[in-house]
């Protein structure tokens, strides 16, 4: 009886027990990402988009000359007038040069000055985050022991011109390893440098386009007298129309002697009416003999500026490569157009702010609503080449597609709004993300809208205009 009870009991307890909730648990949503590549396809892009005809059917004479040689002339002579803080900043013919040494340590003292001003208020520090309190000493003690020089030398072999004299990184933020602040330009292969300085382990040198600093060995011995003339400025010459350009020792293609890079330009020494052509370069022991096997990757004297040429060759660098400062020998946004552009004969400063100011026209557009800025771009368009200048970036204007304005550039990234930010947890503060392209690609100038940074056509303050 006792037992029965009990079990009854016992029962009644377990039957009076609740269940458990029946949920669903829902899944985490993902942190907003700070960066992510780039995918495959990028937005409001086509397949037609890549090709050049595609764009030039939108223009009434592709193959009219824009610029003649008087004209641009002209155009180079504006550029190399150029000047920031008494100093030229566009472009600058090395065999005038000024070798003004008390000035160039003044402008060195400077930089150095700047430089601890920047690591003082953190904007500038090493890739861990660390503050380069002894790296700054290390660069000053070059600086300070660098003794002036005046010589004429040539680049045999790429090379990293330096901002400072150090081949360690210095960066706005630890983790941005690709943005190497301390990378002014990459040198090439032909091109000419004058030695202001020369320090212990770096010299201080100006090319045609930047300065800075670099390792003596990329440079060949001093040039001087008839055979510097020849080189700065030879009687024929070869301009390199394709992205690499091998240079060999003898004409059946033996002894790679280098590689050269859209835009440079050779003396040409022999031009048969077939077979390889005899051009001078510059080696380790001095200027040389090479021979060129690939005929159509050179064209003897400066291509015509018509829209074809211009977009033919800008295509041709699809996809290639993006590098910070010239980082890794690779391009960024004004070193594309400086390539690009010197095929034609025209000069354009290293820099995109500087490249602003250059070109044969200008529109500015900073104050125009959305509208009135794409009719401007669409209006200028017309009257010949379009380079569109945004705050730190310029890029090649190529034309309308469904009502979206498109442009051709060699760019690191754009933002995108995080998707799901507002129920998820901001990373560092952020509901948007970074998407890393690193290469020339052709996008709508719509990228970028909603966020921060805003979209492109949002960004555009001034056109720059080629032709007219």
């Amino acid at each position: 009886m006792r037992r029965s009870v009990a079990i009854f009991a016992i029962a009644a307890l377990l039957g009076g027990c609740p269940r458990p909730r029946q949920t669903t648990a829902r899944p985490p949503t993902p942190p907003c990402p700070a960066e992510v590549p780039a995918p495959p396809t990028l937005p409001h892009h086509a397949p037609v988009h890549d090709l050049a005809g595609f764009w030039l059917q939108q223009v009434d004479e592709p193959d009219a000359l824009l610029l003649d040689a008087q004209r641009i002339a002209e155009h180079n002579r504006g550029v190399r007038e150029q000047r920031h803080e008494g100093l030229p900043s566009g472009r600058w013919g090395l065999e005038t040069l000024p070798v003004d040494w008390p000035r160039v340590e003044g402008a060195l003292a400077d930089d150095i000055q700047k430089l601890r001003q920047a690591v003082t208020e953190g904007k500038r520090v090493r890739l861990d985050g660390a503050r380069p309190g002894a790296l700054l000493e290390r660069i000053a003690a070059e600086v300070a022991a660098t003794k002036p020089a005046g010589e004429l030398r040539a680049v045999h072999r790429s090379a990293p011109l330096r901002c400072y004299p150090t081949d360690e990184g210095l960066y706005e933020k630890g983790w941005e390893e690709a943005f190497d602040l301390a990378q002014c330009a990459q040198l090439r292969p032909g091109e000419p440098v004058r030695v202001l300085g020369k320090g212990k382990a770096f010299w201080y040198v100006w090319s045609s386009y930047a300065r800075g600093w670099v390792r003596p060995g990329a440079l060949t011995p001093p040039l001087e007298g008839e055979q510097a003339r020849r080189f700065l400025a030879p009687a024929r010459f070869v301009v390199v129309i394709v992205n690499r350009l091998a240079l060999w020792a003898d004409r059946d293609g033996q002894g790679l002697l280098s590689m050269v890079r859209l835009g440079a330009r050779l003396p040409l020494e022999e031009a048969p009416e077939s077979g390889p052509l005899r051009v001078t370069v510059p080696t380790p022991s001095g200027l040389t003999s090479a021979w060129i096997r690939d005929r159509a990757g050179v064209r003897e004297g400066y291509l015509p500026l018509t829209r074809r040429n211009v977009l033919e060759l800008a295509f041709g660098l699809l996809d290639s490569p993006y590098g910070w400062g010239g980082l890794g020998g690779h391009r960024d946004c004004s070193r594309f157009m400086m390539d690009l552009f010197a095929v034609f004969g025209v000069e354009l400063p290293r820099n995109s702010w500087n490249q602003s100011q250059a070109g044969t026209d200008h529109v500015e557009v900073q104050d125009l609503d959305e509208g009135a800025k794409r009719e401007a771009i669409q209006k200028a368009a017309g009257r010949g080449v379009v380079l569109l200048y945004l705050p730190g970036h310029i890029m090649l204007y190529l034309g309308r597609d469904d009502d979206r304005l498109h442009a051709l550039h060699q760019f690191s990234g754009y933002l995108t709004p995080c998707r799901g930010a507002q129920a998820a947890r901001p990373q560092r503060g952020k509901t948007e993300t970074m998407v890393r392209v690193n290469r020339a690609a052709v996008t709508s100038l719509e990228l970028g809208r909603g966020t921060s940074r805003t979209a492109f056509i949002e960004r555009i303050t001034r056109l720059v205009l080629l032709g007219g």
